[in-house]
C-alpha cells in the first residue's frame, strides 16, 4: 500500500483557497488544470511510498509515542497559489507554505521515528505545499502564476497516515491513524 504522513486542511483555510480558486478559474486557461478535489486538499509532510499492511500497522502503534516530550500545534503560514514545476510529472498549481523551523522539525521528528521502519529519509529539500491542480497543457504553455495569500494559515494541529489508492480516475486517500500535536491553551 502507498502511504504518506500529511497534515489536513483546515475549514478557515480551505475557505480561503475556494475563495481564491473561483477567481482564478475565471481565467480561460484554466480548463487545461485538473483540479483536485477540496476533499483530498492536505499537506504532504513524508511520503512513505510502498510499505506492507503490517508495517502500517506497527506505524499507527507507534505514532501514539512519537511525542512523548510535546510538540505543541502551530500555524503554517500559506504564501501564494503558484505554478510548481515537477520535471517528471509535469506542473503543478499548488498553495506554497512558509518552510518554517516548526515545520522541518516535524518533518524531521517524523523521518528520526521512521528510521526504525527503515523508511528511507526523503533525499529532495522539504518545500510544503498543497496540491491544487495539474496543469493538462502543453509544458511551454504553463501560465506564469502567483497569488499572493493574505492572512491565510493552516492549523498544523495533528498529523495523519493515510493510504493513497488509485481509483475512479484519480488519487483517493483512507485515514489510517491520527495523532493530535498538544495543546496547551
Amino acid at each position: 500500500m502507498r502511504t504518506f504522513f500529511a497534515v489536513p486542511v483546515n475549514e478557515t483555510l480551505k475557505q480561503v483557497l475556494l475563495s481564491q480558486l473561483k477567481t482564478l478559474k475565471s481565467q480561460p486557461w484554466t480548463s487545461l488544470v485538473h483540479w483536485v478535489p477540496e476533499e483530498n486538499w492536505h499537506l504532504t509532510l513524508k511520503f512513505l511510498g510502498e510499505i506492507t499492511s503490517d508495517q502500517a500497522k506497527s506505524i499507527e502503534t507507534a505514532m501514539q509515542n512519537w511525542f512523548a516530550e510535546g510538540m505543541s500545534y502551530f500555524d503554517a503560514e500559506a504564501l501564494a497559489i503558484k505554478g510548481f514545476p515537477q520535471a517528471k510529472s509535469g506542473p503543478f498549481i499548488v498553495a506554497t507554505f512558509d518552510a518554517t523551523l516548526l515545520l522541518q522539525s516535524l518533518v524531521r521528528e517524523i523521518e528520526d521515528q521512521l528510521r526504525s521502519f527503515e523508511i528511507p529519509k526523503e533525499k529532495r529539500a522539504f518545500r510544503p505545499h498543497i496540491t491544487l491542480g495539474k496543469w493538462q497543457g502543453e509544458q511551454d504553455a504553463f501560465p506564469e502564476l502567483e497569488v499572493p495569500l493574505d492572512q491565510a494559515w493552516l492549523r498544523v494541529d495533528r498529523l495523519n497516515l493515510y493510504e493513497s489508492a488509485q481509483g475512479r480516475g484519480r488519487h483517493q486517500y483512507k485515514l489510517l491513524a491520527s495523532q493530535l500535536l498538544d495543546t496547551y491553551d
